[in-house]
């Protein structure tokens, strides 16, 4: 084997001076990507709450204008409303109760794993029409501004059996979803 010596190398400075590049354009560029995650993720969150909101729509239409009957979160988060299902059985026949719409790519698994949804519903809607609810008759709310559903995160939750968990905030701003279909931040 022949090496030619008059052939063009990197000196020791140049390949310092590329690896030097590469580094700043690394530094400037993981930032970006970090927020390009979170956007993504908070856009798969928003496209989930508005396919919520078509499968709740769809129960509306096909039920005398009234919204679906269920409680703010299933079991194993404790509510008031013990016998009501979760909005995943409620929605059973407008969206299988399985469907990864109900997972928010933001929820580390923490509410998901444990109810089956990652949203929580505006159980002060169950069984009533928009019209019948404190919103419309009391806080004189439209439609565009009343919420339906959103992330359940950035709060402490009692479960049964006394038990508590806290979830972290699923993105900067919560995603809702409106009484409109409109997905909107908070």
């Amino acid at each position: 084997m022949h090496f030619n010596s008059k052939q063009p190398a990197f000196t020791l400075l140049e390949l310092l001076v590329v690896i030097s590049i590469m580094a700043i354009l690394t530094g400037i560029l993981l930032p970006s990507l970090s927020k390009m995650r979170e956007t993504a993720m908070k856009t798969v969150c928003a496209s989930n709450l508005r396919q919520i909101g078509i499968a709740i729509e769809a129960y509306v239409q096909e039920n005398q204008q009234t919204y679906p009957v269920a409680r703010y979160m299933p079991d194993p988060f404790l509510s008031i409303f013990k016998d009501d299902p979760g909005l995943p059985d409620a929605l059973e026949h407008e969206m299988p109760t399985n469907s990864e719409v109900y997972a928010c790519p933001g929820d580390d698994g923490q509410v998901f794993n444990r109810a089956g949804t990652s949203y929580t519903y505006n159980a002060s809607l169950a069984g009533q029409t928009l019209d019948k609810t404190w919103f419309s008759r009391w806080v004189k709310f439209d439609k565009p501004k009343i919420p339906v559903a959103y992330d359940c995160d950035g709060n402490n939750f009692l479960l049964f059996g006394n038990e508590t968990i806290t979830v972290p905030p699923f993105h900067t701003l919560r995603n809702l979803l409106f009484a409109d279909g409109r997905v909107g931040n908070y």
